[in-house]
């Protein structure tokens, strides 16, 4: 955007360099960058997704062949949610996933004065506006070497169907405007064709014009511009001819308008290209946003605890003139010479291209600082809280934010690469800790490698790099595990710690009477519940020792007018059928059997649709996929009392107050070999005992679990109960003592694909019933499409992985 700093060509316009805000503190001690390891040489590492390595590690190997005094060394940049200005620790140069904002951004260099130090340096060889998209608070901190588009998509059949003609790349907001009126069609005061449904947000649709408006010096001038600009979309939306998202909608529920074709034109990712030609053929096309596409860069960035800025400038600046790598379908890359030979872009005709072509040439990456509240306060008259002309007084008053005062850095920077402080004698142990809280196992990895000197732990490494990790068996794999066995016997610690876990649980990694594996912890399902719409009800909690007729009472009692005693959740329906003893397919012998058809199935699916007729659980919506948002949305707009969920789950953590947390009603999950993260050693570490002996450091640690320990003496150990409390130590205890665990079938038989088909034809068919229509019918071609289905799969060539979506279009062509 116009107000952000300019790169200018060849040179980078000089401003006063901001001291960095913040402190980064890695470990107790301070560790040094990697020394060079020939005379002349800087050795720095890089840091990309896991998944680019190899991508990196061609382009990393042809700059090093261009710049033999620099040795690259390849890190896998670890993300945490909960600490995205981490990545600055990681490495010198970072890929980074997502553009930092506010003083996050601080932890990377502003690389002005690398850039003006290189004289061959040209912005000109750059997508027009894309340095903007690495630019925070007017600091360059990065390189694009990405861009991706968001773009307005149309159907030419609504469009043919309107006689109208199909846009031209440079269309303005009039004919916008004009399209979106035309287009819509009404039956009665029932909108059944929108001109433009919104997926996105006002300012992705309006940000060009908008930026424009607030460029207008004189106050009473740029008041009216934006009044004109917002109130000419406004009335789009008010009247019907654009659909957004209402308050208590998720803007995935509108993607059905567009999957059912009652959307003529819609905003999105250009990602998103062929999920709707999928869905809709491949005769949608799509448009530059009206004035100007909002586009966003991925960035190369320095690190601002590098100890080599300069050798990461040059890294950084060779890896943003390459081709790729991308991380999203129909990026392209950020420099202008490689577009033309990019494969993507010449996948498009040369119709398309000159349409991305002047979306890519109007692109606007960067954002005024006004944009986000503009977005809220707009939002705001939406919902009739509040007028156009009130909100921009209001808006037009405020001050751009103040500057952070700014201090030196003080970090203490881990260069990721083999330390050069082991002990001459120690063994060096590559260790991959997913799972794991991280502050944590970083304290207890550098406490054994300073008490001990026989082991050398290292963290940073990929799982297949690693001696150990932490992760899910694989099923088909048992040879990439090396035995446990023989670690085991004749050592009485050894043989305690295996004891140490609940019945069953260390049979599921068991193979060949080898034991592969230890199971760590459990991220279960359990019920959760609204405290406040509870008591609202007049309702105290449940005991944790409840049944499956109990919780039905509850749901029923605490169903008020919009508000759902039971809001299901993943997994909700399956508890139900299991827990009122209607098993919909039995899989005890070698090849499923489907009960659909069964007496049972008929009596508990009757028993939903009345649930749901009385409005104590919500829809059970056809769309499989629509369905699960609808109920988190319900959740998260306090319109369930109750809800099934995992520990896991993220919607916990969205929610504006705490949660009560129970068992599964009188019911008891089954988790098998692939619910548990174990320790597992590889069949090609270096040293096992040596793995084995940190396992067993670290695992005593409660706090080092992110989810419910198995080990008992873990669970039970009262640092655990002060770590999570005494309720909550109670209730986990008593959700791993209901827990049944299924030992691993020793004949391999991979049996979930045999009952994809059979399980999404159910769940759409009990959701397009109503309660008091008749059963069987709908029931039993369940069973026979289900019948046809698995005899198909019993009969193909290839793995069922490969098979199970050619069975279901044979058997049901509209699947």
């Amino acid at each position: 955007m116009k107000q952000s700093r300019q790169f200018v060509n060849k040179k980078i316009q000089k401003t006063p360099l901001l001291l960095i805000i913040g402190v980064i503190l890695l470990s107790a001690c301070n560790q040094q960058p990697v020394e060079n390891t020939n005379s002349g040489e800087a050795a720095i590492t890089f840091a990309a997704l896991e998944g680019q390595r190899a991508e990196y590690a061609a382009l990393i190997a042809e700059f090093e062949v261009q710049n033999p005094d620099i040795d690259v060394q390849f890190v896998n940049l670890a993300v945490d949610p909960t600490n995205m200005s981490g990545f600055a620790t990681q490495a010198d140069a970072i890929a980074l996933p997502v553009v930092p904002v506010g003083s996050d951004a601080y932890n990377y260099l502003d690389i002005q004065p690398l850039a003006e130090t290189d004289s061959s340096f040209d912005q000109g060889g750059y997508l027009p506006g894309v340095m903007e998209g690495c630019q925070v608070d007017e600091r360059q901190i990065g390189l694009p070497y990405t861009a991706s588009l968001q773009v307005i998509y149309y159907n030419p059949d609504i469009f043919d169907e309107a006689g109208l003609p199909y846009p031209l790349a440079d269309w303005t907001w009039e004919e916008f405007r004009l399209n979106t009126i035309n287009l819509t069609r009404r039956n009665g005061q029932e909108v059944e064709q929108y001109g433009f449904v919104n997926l996105s947000s006002m300012v992705r649709l309006l940000g060009t014009m908008l930026n424009r408006d607030l460029m207008i010096s004189n106050e009473e001038e740029k008041a009216g511009a934006l009044e004109n600009t917002l109130s000419s979309y406004l009335n789009l939306v008010q009247l019907g001819y654009v659909k957004v998202p209402q308050e208590e909608e998720y803007p995935g529920d509108l993607e059905f308008l567009i999957r059912d074709g009652k959307a003529a034109m819609w905003l999105d990712g250009l990602f998103r290209l062929e999920d709707y030609r999928n869905a809709l053929g491949e005769q949608i096309g799509f448009l530059p946003v009206p004035e100007g596409s909002r586009a966003t860069a991925r960035c190369l960035a320095i690190s601002a605890g590098s100890q080599q800025p300069q050798a990461a400038w040059r890294l950084i600046r060779y890896l943003s003139e390459q081709d790729g790598p991308f991380v999203l379908a129909n990026e392209f890359p950020a420099n202008s010479a490689q577009l033309q030979n990019n494969a993507n872009w010449q996948s498009f005709s040369e119709e398309e291209q000159t349409v991305l072509k002047a979306a890519l040439d109007n692109a606007w990456y960067g954002t005024h600082w006004l944009f986000a509240t503009l977005n809220q306060e707009f939002d705001n008259v939406l919902a009739d809280q509040n007028n156009l002309n009130s909100m921009l007084l209001s808006v037009l008053q405020l001050s751009p934010p103040e500057p952070e005062e700014p201090f030196e850095p003080q970090f203490a920077f881990e260069v990721r690469s083999t330390p050069d402080d082991i002990p001459p004698e120690a063994v060096f142990i590559k260790f991959h800790g997913a799972f794991l809280n991280r502050e944590v196992s970083e304290a207890m990895v550098n406490e054994f490698n300073q008490n001990q000197t026989d082991y050398y732990i290292y963290t940073n490494v990929a799982p297949e790099d690693a001696d150990c990790f932490i992760g899910y068996q694989s099923e088909n794999q048992p040879a990439a595990y090396y035995p446990l066995t023989p670690l085991l016997e004749g050592d009485a610690e050894s043989m305690a710690l295996v004891a140490d876990l609940p019945p069953g649980v260390l049979e599921t990694t068991r193979r060949n009477e080898e034991i592969l594996g230890i199971p760590l912890f459990i991220s279960t399902f359990a019920m959760y519940y609204n405290p406040v719409l509870l008591e609202q009800a007049g309702l105290e909690p449940p005991s944790a020792d409840w049944t499956f007729t109990e919780f039905w009472e509850y749901a029923q009692a605490a169903t008020q007018e919009e508000i759902y005693g039971f809001g299901l959740g993943l997994f909700a329906i399956d508890m139900i059928f299991d827990s009122m003893n209607s098993l919909w397919v039995d899989e005890s012998s070698d090849i499923p059997v489907f009960l659909f058809d069964t007496p049972e199935v008929k009596q508990t699916t009757e028993f939903l649709l009345k649930m749901q007729y009385e409005g104590v659980i919500p829809d059970l919506d056809i769309n499989v996929g629509n369905k699960y948002w609808t109920w988190r949305e319900n959740i998260l707009s306090d319109k369930a009392v109750f809800w099934m969920s995992s520990m896991d789950d993220y919607l916990n953590e969205e929610l504006k107050y705490e949660p009560g947390m129970l068992p599964l009603p009188g019911y008891i999950p089954n988790y098998s070999l692939t619910s548990f993260p174990s320790f597992f050693i590889s069949k090609n570490s270096s040293d096992p005992k040596g793995c084995w002996e940190w396992f067993k450091f670290f695992s005593a640690n409660p706090a080092i679990y992110g989810w419910i320990p198995l080990r008992n003496s873990v669970r039970n150990s009262p640092e655990y109960e002060a770590l999570v409390g005494t309720e909550m130590a109670s209730l986990y205890r008593k959700i791993i003592d209901q827990m049944e665990v299924i030992p691993f079938d020793e004949k391999g038989r991979d049996s979930s694909y045999l009952t994809t088909g059979p399980y999404f034809w159910f769940q759409t068919t009990i959701g397009a019933l109503k309660y008091g229509e008749d059963l069987d019918v709908p029931l039993q071609n369940v069973q026979f499409k289900s019948d046809a289905y698995l005899t198909c799969m019993l009969n193909m060539d290839g793995t069922p992985g490969e098979n199970y979506q050619t069975c279901m279009k044979l058997v049901d062509p509209d699947s």
